[in-house]
């Protein structure tokens, strides 16, 4: 657990969570954001692309952005929504 008396959330990195300064920080510069892959945070780089030839946005859950057919559908019966939490969209 967080270092940080009364905080209860996991540990990343210095003995803190990601709200009290621990998880590793991006390398752009003046940025404070935590970094997703290869070391920067996703306005500086980081974070998995969609696998469409040029298309600059981020991929879902199959490998390529919502535009192209990615990310997971909302379980409830004719909803086309995507999903947010455990398998429902904020409307369900």
């Amino acid at each position: 657990r967080c270092s940080v008396e009364g905080c209860k959330k996991q540990v990343q990195t210095r003995r803190l969570c990601k709200a009290h300064g621990g998880g590793v920080r991006c390398r752009g510069p003046d940025c404070q954001k935590l970094a997703q892959s290869r070391g920067f945070c996703v306005a500086h780089g980081g974070g998995r692309r969609c696998a469409v030839d040029a298309c600059p946005k981020l991929a879902q859950y199959s490998g390529v952005c919502l535009s192209h057919g990615g990310g997971r559908r909302c379980c409830v019966p004719e909803c086309t929504k995507f999903v947010q939490i455990r398998g429902y969209c904020k409307l369900h």
